[in-house]
């Protein structure tokens, strides 16, 4: 029987366990070393957001009493919106008021004269505000003039005359005449509403 060498065949598999070995150890090596910076990087990102969380809770407190002047600020604003929204509507009427003047001193014929400026609310909100227009004339041609201006007055809608008449005054005789108006903007539209059926 011829000898064989066996030592060298167990010293190949003793190497090779070996081998295996050393890579089963610096796999688990850097696996440890991987999970110890991965660990080291989590806990200095919980401190770190532990420090962002005194800063902001810091910050919070020091913003309390913003807070609770906005609070407050806001309520206030609250009550005072329908006096806002009153004001501005009364703003926004006077300037039309305004309009409406300024518009009548400068188109009034010059032998024209009005003597009364009559307002009145209509009982029914859809017919609006009648402005009625009371003056004198001198002749039927200034009162068709002035019926005409009043008429491309953006303020005014529905320009009527409603009489004209001869008229003593002071000696003189003069047409008195009477033109009534819409407000424009002063009428309020009724929403009608459709029933939907179930």
């Amino acid at each position: 029987m011829p000898l064989i060498n066996l030592i060298h065949e167990q010293r190949l598999l003793v190497r090779q366990r070996e081998q295996k070995i050393r890579i089963l150890m610096l796999a688990t090596l850097s696996i440890g070393v991987f999970a110890f910076l991965a660990t080291g990087f989590n806990l200095f990102n919980a401190a770190r957001f532990q420090v962002m969380v005194g800063s902001l809770e810091a910050k919070k407190k020091s913003l309390e009493p913003l807070m609770k002047k906005l609070k407050s600020n806001e309520l206030d604003q609250k009550t005072l919106e329908p006096k806002l929204t009153t004001l501005t509507s009364a703003t926004k009427a006077t300037e039309q008021w305004f309009h409406l003047m300024n518009y009548m001193t400068v188109n009034i014929p010059g032998s024209v004269w009005l003597s009364s400026l009559k307002t009145n609310q209509a009982p029914d909100a859809e017919a609006g505000i009648t402005v009625t227009f009371g003056g004198y004339s001198l002749n039927h041609d200034e009162i068709g003039e002035i019926l005409l201006r009043l008429e491309a007055c953006p303020d005014l809608e529905g320009v009527t005359l409603k009489f004209s008449q001869e008229r003593l005054v002071e000696k003189n005789k003069l047409l008195e005449f009477e033109i009534s108006a819409i407000l424009q903007g002063s009428r309020v539209v009724k929403k009608i509403k459709e029933k939907e059926s179930a």
